[in-house]
């Protein structure tokens, strides 16, 4: 018998709906802070009757609201998004708006100045509300300063969508023949039908971009799509450039010191200066990888040349590593060490190892993933490739064993996001509800992003505001990192249906099928090069971190007008990685996380490493199966989402302070005191 949902399915608004929702959802809101105020009585003036109604009131529209915003990065075509972003921009005035209002910080201080006993989480929601106040110049800054202050934060955040909008949108393309694209493999070329010039017509970025990268012999096609790639959005360097000093001006209109002070209250850590020790400690730990990866990539180049190709093409002999070799010749260094990713990547199927995925986690966490069928969820998706399931808590038998709903929207589509996220839509009173949009070609970024939706599904917060992954960024990553250290069964896609089994058979009439699990020397050959991938991932977001920090921490601000952002983005990533972007380069006009949220806070992906291996190796290192183990990370960290403190929250699980011993031990790195 298929269990009862106890709550419908979201439903997806037309095109015609979004706006008036928006409209609707801003004028209850409006009226409901009206009525707050006119009916105040300073004498009885309390969290219950002031601040309560309106934290109910986000509960109660966060559904719709959510639901738009997952449409603005997913929707399958640009015409939905466009409305979207119109709601979205609504929302943002009327935010705006409500934080001009004097009268309403006036009701907000006086409840906080009342002392009232609250829980964690109402008084973390009361101090939430009083900080946004005091940020947009309350009880600093005069009117006129207050509206000066709105103005700026409002054209930031137009700048913002503009630039994000064009990195959506963005398809620079590139033509190449077939005897330049030679080396690629023919399941890749037939992605791209030859036109009426005789040309495969490629993207500049992406997918496209590391394929040729990896496997095209010629080095001419390698550094053309290079060059191609390198300068692409350069239209957004100017408006990047309009935000960072923006918002270093809004800093210093309120005091503090650069804009990325002004996001620690948002952080778990507690000043630019820990941040700054942390990413240079990790930086100097691993820069004798660094060299010695580059040393290994040089002999290779002069070895393989020397042997192969340098008559063919002409490239000369020298040992100089340029930025459109390094994925190239690591490809050969791998297959040398018996790494074929393309072999790895036939056990992998994305919807297999989601399914796989699934499992662990009921397993581990005592759900139960009940898939909903294709003609029930007609009407609450907005794609037909999406895949949808209701989740349910094995561990409750009282009837409130319903949890929530996951979706899973993993295939790429035209004006798709172009990215791997999780998106919640349906936070806190309900049940959750929850997509995690990716890319079909990285089912390692799946496990990630729904390490994310686990997270948001099982927490249990009373506010929109800190349901779920909506913690410190540092703490949320963590969170989906750990998760993410669970490894997915294999099993060949060829299994995973007749049709495709056919097709390999007709593929390869004269070989045998291949194994059904991956083999064993397959695995242990992966896992040995892991620790070099973790590497270099590491490397690019230290110097990803390093300079998000510069352009959101200058000294001065006459520094940030004159600060060349293309050139320290180079450098920080040749000092990192010893070779150098082909220039001009202009890749931090499409750093989108710096303008999503993420701006003096990209440096959490590298915190969440650290925290991520702490909370393995106090919890799960003994043994990542246990029942109790898993339990007391469900109790002692999912739950919690962000109601309390993170640090206290991690301390508290860990018994002591993070450090990044723990990492660098893992990775076989020096400790650096």
């Amino acid at each position: 018998m298929p269990l009862q949902r106890p709550q419908a399915l979201p439903q997806i608004p037309s095109i015609d709906e979004i706006v008036p929702i928006a409209h609707r959802q801003i004028t209850q809101n409006r009226k409901t802070i009206d009525a707050i105020i006119q009916g105040t009585d300073p004498s009885t003036a309390c969290f219950d009757n002031k601040i309560l109604p309106i934290a109910n009131m986000e509960n109660i529209q966060s559904g719709e609201q959510c639901v738009i915003q997952a449409l603005r990065f997913a929707a399958p075509d640009k015409a939905t998004q466009d409305a979207a972003e119109k709601a979205e921009k609504m929302w943002q005035d009327y935010e705006a708006e409500v934080d001009r209002r004097t009268d309403r910080y006036a009701l907000v201080k006086a409840v906080k100045l009342k002392g009232e006993k609250l829980d964690s989480e109402s008084e973390k929601y009361l101090n939430r509300l009083l900080l946004r106040f005091t940020q947009c110049g309350h009880g600093l800054l005069d009117g006129p300063g207050i509206q000066h202050w709105l103005n700026t934060d409002r054209k930031i955040k137009e700048l913002c969508t503009e630039i994000n909008r064009s990195i959506r949108e963005f398809d620079g393309k590139i033509s190449f023949t077939n005897e330049e694209l030679n080396g690629l493999p023919p399941n890749e070329l037939d992605l791209w039908p030859v036109g009426p010039d005789g040309k495969r017509q490629l993207s500049v970025n992406g997918h496209d971009f590391f394929v040729v990268e990896k496997y095209a012999h010629n080095p001419n096609t390698r550094k053309r799509m290079g060059v191609a790639n390198s300068p692409r959005l350069h239209e957004n360097a100017p408006l990047f450039k309009q935000v960072i000093l923006l918002r270093d001006e809004n800093a210093r209109l309120l005091g503090f010191r650069s804009h990325a002070e002004t996001r620690l209250p948002y952080r778990i850590s507690n000043s630019i200066e820990w941040i700054e020790s942390l990413l240079y400690k990790l930086k100097d730990s691993m820069l004798p990888y660094s060299r010695s990866n580059l040393k290994l990539l040089e002999e290779t180049r002069v070895n393989y040349l020397a042997t192969n190709a340098a008559v063919q093409t002409g490239e000369a002999l020298e040992s100089k590593i340029h930025s459109w070799d390094v994925i190239y010749y690591w490809r050969m260094i791998e297959e040398k060490a018996a790494v074929d990713h393309v072999r790895i990547a036939e056990y992998f199927p994305l919807r297999h190892t989601v399914s796989i995925m699934l499992e662990l986690f009921s397993t581990y966490l005592k759900l139960h993933f009940s898939p909903i069928p294709k003609d029930e969820i007609l009407g609450s998706i907005w794609s037909e490739d999406i895949e949808a399931w209701s989740v349910w808590d094995e561990k409750k038998t009282d009837g409130e064993n319903f949890v929530g709903y996951l979706y899973a929207d993993l295939l790429e589509r035209p004006n798709k996001y172009k990215g791997n996220q999780c998106v919640n839509i349906q936070p806190v009173t309900r049940r959750s509800g929850h997509s995690f949009p990716c890319q079909v070609s990285q089912p390692p970024l799946a496990s990630l992003q729904l390490g994310h939706g686990i997270h948001d599904l099982l927490a249990r917060t009373k506010y929109k505001k800190f349901h779920g992954y909506r913690v410190c960024l540092e703490f949320g990553e963590a969170i989906g990192t750990m998760l993410d250290e669970l490894k997915a069964m294999s099993c060949h896609y060829t299994r995973i249906s007749p049709q495709y089994m056919e097709a390999w058979k007709e593929a390869n009439p004269e070989s045998p099928l291949p194994p059904k699990s991956i083999p064993d020397e397959l695995l242990e050959n992966l896992l040995k090069r892991r620790r070099f991938s973790r590497l270099s991932n590491y490397l690019y977001q230290i110097a990803d971190s390093l300079f998000d920090l510069a352009v959101h921490n200058p000294a001065t601000h006459e520094d940030l007008i004159n600060l060349n952002e293309a050139k320290l983005y180079t450098d920080l990533l040749e000092q990192v990685k010893l070779w150098r972007l082909p220039e001009p380069s202009y890749l931090h006009a499409s750093f989108g996380h710096l303008l999503a949220g993420y701006d003096a806070g990209y440096y959490a992906y590298v915190c969440a490493n650290v925290f991520a291996e702490e909370l393995f190796q106090k919890n799960f290192a003994e043994d990542h199966r246990s029942p109790e183990a898993w339990n007391k990370f469900r109790r002692g960290i999912l739950e919690y989402g962000g109601s309390r403190d993170e640090l206290e929250v991690l301390e508290e699980f860990l018994g002591r302070s993070p450090t990044p011993d723990a990492l660098l031990q893992i990775l076989g790195l020096f400790v650096v005191p």
